[in-house]
C-alpha cells in the first residue's frame, strides 16, 4: 500500500509538468512567455517543446510503473505487455526531447501567438503588451488565455495604445491641457 501512495505522488510530478508545458506550447498559458517580453537585455526564447517531450518521457516511466504494479498478478501477456508500451513510449518521448534541444528549429518551436509577436511587433510594443498583461485582472487573463480570437483583439488593442499613445487623438478637451 505504501508503494502505491508513492508511485501516485511521483505520478502527480510528471502529470503537472506535462499539463503544464501542453498548457504554454498551445498557446493557452500566456503567462510564463509574456515575462520574457517583460524583461531587459536581449530575448530569449524557452525551449518549451523539449521540455514537454521531457514532461511527457517522464509521464510515461510513472505510468509505466503505475501498470507494472496494477498487471502484476495478471498473465505474464498482458502484465508484461502493457509496461513495454509504455516504457517504449517513455524511451520515444525522450529522444525526441533530446533531439529538438539540440535542434534550433525544435528548441524553439513556440506558439501561434508568440511568434507572430516576434514577427510583427518592435521590442517595446512587446514590452508594453506584457505590462497591459499584468496589469489586466485574473479573471480576464484567463478569459483570454483561452479564447484567441479575443487575445488577438486585445493586442491590437494594445498595440494601437502603444502606438498612438493612451488618449484619444480627436478629444476636444485636450487643447485644455
Amino acid at each position: 500500500m505504501m508503494g502505491l501512495c508513492v508511485v501516485l505522488l511521483l505520478f502527480m510530478l510528471p502529470t503537472g509538468l506535462a499539463a503544464y508545458y501542453g498548457a504554454i506550447l498551445s498557446g493557452m498559458y500566456k503567462d510564463p512567455l509574456m515575462i520574457n517580453f517583460r524583461r531587459y537585455g536581449e530575448e530569449r526564447r524557452p525551449p518549451i517543446l523539449p521540455r514537454f517531450l521531457l514532461a511527457l518521457a517522464a509521464w510515461f516511466v510513472a505510468v509505466t510503473l503505475i501498470a507494472r504494479l496494477f498487471t502484476t498478478g495478471v498473465s505474464s501477456f498482458a502484465g508484461g505487455f502493457l509496461p513495454t508500451i509504455f516504457f517504449l513510449l517513455a524511451l520515444i518521448a525522450g529522444g525526441a526531447g533530446l533531439v529538438t534541444r539540440r535542434s534550433i528549429t525544435g528548441r524553439e518551436s513556440l506558439p501561434h501567438w508568440y511568434y507572430l509577436a516576434l514577427r510583427t511587433m518592435t521590442r517595446e510594443e512587446r514590452r508594453q503588451l506584457a505590462r497591459a498583461w499584468e496589469r489586466i485582472p485574473r479573471g480576464l487573463r484567463w478569459r483570454l488565455n483561452g479564447d484567441q480570437a479575443s487575445f488577438r483583439v486585445w493586442v491590437d488593442m494594445v498595440r494601437l495604445t502603444a502606438i498612438y499613445g493612451a488618449r484619444d487623438p480627436g478629444s476636444p478637451w485636450d487643447h485644455w491641457t
